[in-house]
């Protein structure tokens, strides 16, 4: 058996087995191992013919189309052959690195997949299935459906890498044009494109593209056999797949080379002509160019939307996207070889307009008429007020001159460009039949962004006359929109939504305000006597029938009770406090995880938008910002910063991650503290402008006292020192100078100060000469009378920073606090028991190194070299209560260093002294 199965032609023999042998062939490969680790019975066999399949395939003289032949009798056992079976057969067959398949072996399986994917639906009759049955059937079609479609869109595109530029497209265009076809249109009136010439007319030559050929060819012969549409699941994968084409176009696949490119490949380049009269282009727009072309096609053919009709904003904005495209054509395209850098640049610019023009259009096709109609109506309606910005703005930057354009304009065309990208970026859709749609139009709007401030950036570099930009509503827009603005929402306020406040619960016309405490008072007092002494028994059942009591079930209840004891005493029913109290709280969790999920949605949409901000505050656009503009935008990206740290903190206490939003919140937090820390503030600002720095630095101090942790204090502090540029004037320095004393005061003094020494420390590495102008001698006095042990050990340690820097501006301003600083240290030393820790010491022993070290630089005096005398016995008494090596050997050696130093200073003194005598006896 085994040698005559092997011995068999691996065509004939696939040919010559039944289905069912088929399938028992499949099931013996894919069999699991079972409990005694034993493969099953046959698939050794199994695998051995497979392997005489594949070996023999890729031996044959006609190996190409042997191959193929062998691939689709597998695919036909199962689209996923090689991962059911846990082999590599259908790889090694198609994918192998040594073989080049040509178009005509890629048209032929496309042929193959495709109708395998028409079929699915037709080959089941569900006449005599169950409902589960019939439930069980769809699921698989569409499992199956699944596996064709990712053949068809992944492994024939990585099959056609090979190909020529032109046969690329042509696979290309055929794989699209056959999604587009039975994804979104009604193909029941479909006819074939004429090819009678008329008489020099031009006619759309799209119409006569193979690719569209073919797909029309399958609409009208899957037309001819079933004349119904393809099922809603089947549209919906499709549909997913088409729009996952596009936007996943770069990495599959390179329309041209390189070697002909004069700009960069997310430019417009020019390419050749393939006949359809649409240029080859490695850029988006010439792919989607080629999608909205197979729309006009189609409906030039006779299909039609499945969706409902166009109505006339969305079909003005089509010609109007048509109207960007066509302008892009002629301005670039044809007979219009500009070269320069200015020529590139509005290239590139047009291009990506006319891009995220298109891309919105395709927006507008759906594979269902009523699947989510009021969220595609909104879409349609954000699509229809976005395309005409895009074309406004397009003939504003590119078609005017910039020289002509004076600073209004360009104001008004930045502002109106921001504010429709933030509003495209906050489009959404939940329908599965979107695929990577929302993907697709969000990098479009940031290549937008891109070579718009590319161009305006060179207008401004150049130097044109009368060229002038103020950025400052761009700004202000994404920054209210990051930062929250009216649409923020504070969630610790919906982590503690019912820790005793009140919640409104509407009943028809009116409505009472109920609290939770009351609610869960009055379920607690409900029998509680007879209730506790059972409570694992009837009070569990009954409270499993509370729950799936209904408002309407509630109502009825009290209107009974409420006939029954018409007479009498009124008697209260402790059923409806119980159901009321459910009521409550099942509202009040419903209210909760919708606010959670508009947050999550928000804190998205500020994902999004925050890379708008990242492009804008790059170093390459620096000169379209000024310096008032920049430095608004520092205090509420820091005020969203404090407020995602707190919420984050509460969030991480009482939920694990990815709950309630916390993933989103880090990473917004992330991106903020990034656009602080590398962007804002290393931003080069060309084009001052006054500004107030001294009011800018109080509101970030006042913001860095309120912070919840140190890597908000850093913020702050890394905010401060940009803001420190701008303070030219001595009298700014001053005022600024000034908060850090307070500061320094308040981090000193008050326990319950979020301030932390990061603060000063950065400011004493950054600007030495400010620092020990401003709060140097404030250093020396929280050393010496500060609130706490570490407060005095951080304070000697930012003195042994300020004594170690190496500014010649800085050496008056530290000799004049040099006598304070000592004293501070006399005070630490003199301390018996609460400076003998490690570190308190070893700051403390850094600092008066320092500082003797700055004496023996710059100071001669014997006063001074005295009163650093002065420490010596303190240092010897350290060094006896030290049970610490290198204590000891630091303090010997400071003693040294001090004696040595004051002898040399003595014996200057006296120098200087006999010379003087000398010169006054004579």
């Amino acid at each position: 058996m085994h040698d005559f199965a092997l011995a068999l032609p691996p065509k004939e023999m696939f040919v010559a087995m039944r289905p069912k042998l088929r399938n028992l062939f499949l099931n013996t490969l894919s069999a699991p191992v079972n409990n005694k680790k034993q493969p099953h019975l046959l698939k050794p066999l199994g695998l051995k013919i497979l392997k005489s399949l594949v070996d023999t395939a890729c031996t044959d003289n006609n190996s190409l189309y042997s191959r193929l032949e062998i691939a689709k009798l597998l695919f036909e056992m199962d689209p996923r052959f090689d991962s059911r079976t846990k082999t590599t057969s259908t790889s090694s067959l198609l994918l192998d690195d040594s073989v080049t398949f040509q178009a005509e072996h890629l048209n032929t399986l496309i042929d193959f997949l495709e109708k395998k994917i028409l079929a699915l639906p037709t080959e089941t009759n569900e006449e005599d299935m169950d409902n589960d049955d019939k439930e069980s059937e769809k699921r698989m079609q569409i499992h199956l459906l699944d596996g064709y479609l990712e053949l068809l869109c992944k492994t024939v595109i990585q099959m056609s890498l090979n190909l020529s530029p032109l046969e690329k497209v042509e696979i290309f265009q055929r794989i699209l044009y056959f999604l587009m076809t039975f994804a979104f249109f009604d193909c029941r009136n479909l006819s074939l494109p004429s090819t009678n010439k008329v008489k020099k007319k031009k006619r759309n030559k799209t119409n006569e593209q193979p690719a569209i050929h073919a797909a029309v060819l399958a609409a009208i012969q899957h037309k001819t056999e079933t004349d119904i549409l393809l099922p809603h699941a089947f549209r919906t994968s499709m549909s997913a797949r088409f729009f996952s084409l596009l936007a996943d176009y770069a990495s599959l696949f390179v329309l041209r080379s390189d070697a002909t490119s004069s700009i960069s490949k997310e430019s417009l380049l020019e390419g050749e002509e393939d006949g359809s009269g649409i240029e080859l282009s490695s850029t988006k727009l010439d792919i989607l160019m080629r999608a909205a072309a197979g729309w006009v096609a189609l409906e030039e053919n006779g299909a039609n939307l499945i969706r409902p009709e166009l109505d006339e904003e969305c079909t003005k904005s089509r010609n109007v996207s048509g109207e960007i495209c066509q302008f892009v054509n002629n301005a670039f395209m044809k007979d219009n070889k500009g070269d320069g850098k200015v020529f590139s640049l509005e290239k590139r610019c047009a291009t990506s307009m006319a891009t995220l023009s298109t891309t919105l259009c395709l927006q507008m096709l759906r594979c269902s008429s009523d699947e989510l109609p009021g969220e595609e109506d909104d879409l349609d309606e954000d699509v229809n007020v976005a395309i005409p910005i895009i074309w406004d703005v397009c003939q504003r930057l590119v078609q005017k001159d910039l020289r002509s354009s004076t600073d209004e304009d360009l104001t008004t065309t930045l502002h109106s460009l921001v504010e429709v990208l933030v509003d495209i970026l906050g489009m959404k859709s939940e329908s599965k039949s979107r695929g990577a749609s929302v993907r697709l139009v969000r990098d479009a709007a940031k290549n937008v962004w891109s070579a718009s401030l590319t161009l305006l950036a060179n207008g401004a570099s150049s130097g044109l006359d009368g060229f002038s930009l103020d950025a400052g509503k761009a700004v202000s827009i994404l920054i209210e929109t990051i930062c929250g603005g009216e649409e923020a929402i504070d969630s610790a306020e919906i982590v503690d939504d019912t820790d005793g406040e009140e919640e409104e619960i509407e009943t028809g016309e009116g409505s009472e305000l109920f609290t939770s405490d009351v609610a869960i008072k009055a379920f607690g007092d409900s029998d509680s006597d007879s209730q506790s002494k059972d409570h694992n028994g009837e009070e569990q059942s009954e409270d499993e029938e509370e729950i799936v009591l209904g408002s309407s079930q509630l109502e009825n209840l009290l209107l009974e009770n409420s006939d029954v004891e018409e007479q009498g005493e009124l008697e209260h029913y402790e059923g409806a406090d119980s159901a009321l109290a459910r009521m409550i709280k099942l509202k009040q969790d419903s209210r909760k995880t919708a606010m959670r999920e508009r947050e999550r949605a928000v804190m998205a949409h500020q994902l999004r938008c925050i890379s708008l901000l990242e492009t804008l505050f790059s170093s390459k656009y620096g000169m379209l910002l000024r310096s008032d503009t920049v430095l608004f935008s520092i205090l509420p990206l820091l005020k969203a910063r404090r407020e995602l740290e707190k919420s984050i903190s509460v969030l991480a206490d009482g939920q694990a991650p990815g709950k309630g939003g916390l993933n989103e919140k880090r990473s917004l937090l992330e991106r903020i503290t990034s656009v602080l820390k590398t962007k804002i503030c290393k931003l080069k600002i060309n084009r001052n402008h006054e500004c107030s720095a001294v009011a800018t630095a109080d509101s970030i101090i006042a913001e860095a006292k309120k912070s919840p942790n140190i890597s908000h204090c850093k913020c702050c502090s890394t905010a401060l020192m940009f803001v420190l540029k701008f303070a030219t004037d001595e009298e700014s320095k001053e005022s600024i100078g000034s908060f850090y004393r307070l500061a320094l005061t308040e981090w000193s003094t008050k326990k319950s100060s979020k301030l932390h020494s990061v603060l000063f420390e950065d400011a004493i590495i950054r600007f030495p000469v400010f620092a020990a102008m401003s709060f140097g001698g404030g250093l020396s006095a929280a050393a010496e009378s500060g609130r706490s042990p570490f407060i005095k050990s951080e304070s000697f340690r930012l003195l042994s920073l300020l004594y170690d820097t190496k500014v010649d501006g800085s050496v008056l301003l530290l000799k004049s606090i040099l006598t304070s600083s000592v004293n501070s240290v006399m005070v630490g030393l003199g301390e018996k028991d609460s400076m003998l820790t490690a570190k308190e010491c070893r700051e403390l022993l850094k600092a008066t190194e320092s500082m003797i070290s700055f004496a023996v630089a710059s100071v001669t005096d014997t006063n001074t070299w005295e009163l650093l005398n002065s420490l010596s016995p303190l240092l010897n008494s350290l060094a006896g209560k030290s049970k610490s090596d290198g204590v000891q050997k630091v303090c010997t050696k400071l003693v040294s260093s001090i004696s040595l130093e004051l002898q040399k200073a003595t014996a200057v003194h006296n120098q200087s002294k006999k010379k003087s005598k000398r010169k006054s006896k004579n």
